[in-house]
């Protein structure tokens, strides 16, 4: 029979036995922790040790470098290379990396200990032609008008004087040419235009009182952009703008012809459509490219790509066909006709 008394729960006392294998049980722990903890420390010793090694091994191979370097033998190179390719673990790798950045950075200090620092070196200044005043000379104009010879040492007669007429391809309607050959110049353009390009003179025919401003200005604008003294600046002016008397636009005969997408009139208008054209067809309208190329020593006057001189239709055949100057034509003639 079932009693409802309920009796007081009472510990069950522990015998020997059982205090000794709670014992056991404790120093084993403490062992196993103590065992952890020196397993621990014993892995963070080793870690600063591999690190202390791929640092040093950084050094050799930087060290190694640096001599490669020294001895222009390449080994620097190869020597951080092979840190690098020798890793097995993560910090190896990482020393591998070290070691070719180091040898790089050696080589690039000796490349710079042994390259000397550039001087720094004024810019040079642009090649003049010397234009001796008492050689200059009045040029004959009582002959054959389409071939008056006008340079840096032929000037134009004080009384010169020439009819002009308007052109047609200038933005400026005022702007003029010798009437004689205004038909062949406008007659030239109208053709170029037709093949595509887009011509317009930017300069024509010029009084003296004209030639002169622009000469002046231009010597004034390498004084003070360039620092010129007064006579070299009027050298290399004369090479650019031409003296007053010499210039082949107080004659009348000449034009500077540019590309409408070209509009400096530089060395580039060379290249420019219209050019191209003018180049190769001026001639059959009795033009000539005035001042070509690699000719400066005989005109006086730098590379003109846009400068264009009427002469009539057999000289300017001549001319171009040959590719020389008008000099050297007219002192070919001469020397003929003596």
């Amino acid at each position: 029979m079932r009693s409802d008394k309920q009796v007081p729960y009472k510990k069950r006392k522990r015998n020997r036995k059982d205090e000794l294998r709670l014992h056991i049980v404790w120093i084993v722990t403490a062992v196993a922790a103590l065992a952890l903890i020196v397993v621990l420390i014993a892995m963070r010793s080793g870690g600063k040790d591999s690190a202390q090694a791929g640092s040093a091994a950084a050094q050799g191979s930087a060290a190694a470098g640096g001599t490669a370097a020294v001895d222009a033998s390449g080994t620097g190179s190869q020597a951080g290379g092979a840190a690098a390719g020798g890793g097995t673990s993560a910090d190896d790798a990482v020393s591998g990396a070290a070691g070719t950045e180091a040898a790089a950075s050696g080589t690039s200090a000796a490349a710079a200990a042994e390259t000397p620092t550039p001087t720094p070196t004024e810019a040079p200044k642009p090649t003049a032609i010397p234009i001796d005043e008492q050689e200059r000379v009045v040029t004959d104009v009582s002959g054959d008008w389409r071939l008056i010879l006008v340079n840096p040492k032929h000037m134009l007669p004080e009384d010169f004087y020439v009819d002009t007429a308007e052109i047609g391809f200038a933005d400026d309607d005022e702007m003029l040419i010798d009437e004689r050959i205004a038909d062949l110049l406008d007659e030239m353009l109208y053709d170029c235009q037709e093949a595509g390009c887009s011509p317009v003179v930017r300069a024509g025919y010029r009084s003296q009182a004209t030639q002169e401003y622009l000469y002046e200005e231009k010597i004034q604008e390498w004084i003070d952009d360039e620092g010129y003294s007064r006579e070299e600046a009027e050298e290399v002016a004369s090479t650019i703008v031409a003296y007053p008397g010499t210039s082949e636009h107080q004659l009348g005969l000449s034009a500077d012809i540019a590309d409408r997408d070209f509009p400096y009139l530089n060395a580039s208008q060379a290249d420019s459509p219209t050019q191209q054209w003018l180049m190769e067809h001026c001639q059959e309208y009795g033009f000539i490219l005035r001042f070509p190329d690699g000719k400066s020593d005989l005109t006086g006057i730098i590379f003109e790509p846009w400068h264009y001189r009427y002469v009539g239709k057999e000289a300017a055949a001549e001319i171009m066909e040959r590719g020389i100057c008008l000099e050297e034509y007219l002192a070919e003639r001469e020397g003929a006709e003596s």
